[in-house]
């Protein structure tokens, strides 16, 4: 048994790519097995058509998808056949509007395109894919794929580097200790902390993120309220206290991660039993 960080890795792509979609899952059910215990991540494939369920409450279909998995999922992972797919009230396609709405949101986009095209395909689909592409690759990497076989190999080392790219924030997190077995150390906090605390427990939102500013300035945001730090001596002030945070299980991890890569965090229920 091991105790790991789960993310939620959407994959979406028009009706075409169903080849790939299950392509792509099997590969990430692979990389846990391969990977998991090693990195403390188990990667969770998502799809529309296992991972929703159906519901009248959202306005229409690609609506209740948004809701159910776009909101939930930490990255995205995009696939392209020869179609853009079908119009939604709000976007050229589903899977146009999930792939906007992940980017708006600061989460990670992977978009493979295969690069292989049937002489029977939709051509009005298939113009319009192209156009999408080339808007594409003004925002970003793209990446491609021949088959579903080299589809799976490429998804394989893309997620991996990917992992790579973000482990070192998360094994720098503390364990976490399960509060039955050992008894978490009470914090000792300034004065000047503890009111930051209380201010934070009182606010709407409960969730802390960084923004860092060229020439090593930031903005920590607690909850609604912001505090701007240019002073190297303040700034370790600062590291301390998240790290005392942390340790002591008043804040925990959430999973994302902003557009700059600094890892949001949110309060827990003790911090709120301590400090409301």
């Amino acid at each position: 048994m091991f105790q790991a960080n789960v993310l939620n890795i959407m994959i979406a792509g028009p009706s075409d790519v169903l080849p790939e979609v299950e392509c792509v899952k099997s590969a990430i059910y692979e990389w846990n097995e391969v990977n998991a215990p090693t990195y403390n991540m188990v990667l969770r494939p998502i799809h529309w058509s296992s991972s929703s369920f159906p519901s009248m409450s959202s306005g229409d279909g690609q609506a209740a998808i948004n809701k159910q998995l776009v909101e939930t999922s930490d990255v995205l992972i995009c696939l392209f056949g020869q179609r853009l797919g079908s119009p939604t009230p709000r976007s050229q396609s589903g899977t146009v509007e999930e792939i906007e709405l992940h980017r708006k949101s600061g989460k990670e986009v992977m978009v493979f395109f295969k690069e292989t095209i049937d002489s029977n395909c939709d051509l009005e689909q298939l113009v319009n894919l192209i156009e999408f592409k080339s808007y594409l690759e003004k925002k970003g990497l793209l990446g491609s794929y021949n088959d579903v076989n080299h589809l799976k190999g490429e998804i394989s080392r893309r997620l991996t580097l990917f992992i790579n790219s973000i482990v070192k924030s998360l094994l720098a997190l503390p364990p976490v200790q399960n509060p039955s077995k050992q008894e978490v150390p009470t914090a000792t906090f300034s004065e000047e902390e503890i009111e930051r605390l209380r201010l934070w427990c009182a606010s709407d939102s409960n969730f802390y993120n960084k923004i860092n500013f060229e020439g090593g300035g930031c903005i920590y945001l607690l909850g609604g309220h912001q505090y701007e730090v240019s002073s190297g001596r303040d700034i370790a002030r600062w590291s301390k206290f998240i790290k005392t945070l942390l340790e002591q299980g008043l804040i925990e991890y959430t999973g994302q991660y902003t557009s700059q890569r600094e890892p949001l965090y949110q309060l827990t229920s003790k911090a709120y039993e301590m400090f409301s």
